[in-house]
């Protein structure tokens, strides 16, 4: 699927999780300890699904400008940030 011709999705995206999940259910035992996630180079992009736990998300590491949006089935609309976003089912 084509998110944006200039985002280089590097995971599933938002919408395959959802498709995934509702073909095969939710897996609410993935990564449900206290995990780190850190932001990749700019232009690119990742969904995180997280089933539980105290998460920490960096972006020290990206020398451009960072969108973290911590919304449920968030995505973020411009392709010049780098975008983490939460799914939860």
């Amino acid at each position: 699927m084509t998110y944006n011709d200039t985002v280089k999705p590097l995971t599933y995206m938002l919408y395959d999780i959802k498709a995934l999940q509702d073909l095969y259910g939710a897996n609410m035992t993935y990564r449900t300890g206290n995990d780190t996630y850190t932001a990749p180079a700019s232009g690119a992009a990742y969904t995180i699904w997280d089933a539980g736990g105290t998460d920490t998300i960096s972006a020290g590491s990206v020398s451009a400008s960072v969108t973290i949006d911590l919304r449920a089935a968030a995505s973020a609309p411009s392709a010049r940030r780098t975008t983490l976003s939460s799914l939860m089912a």
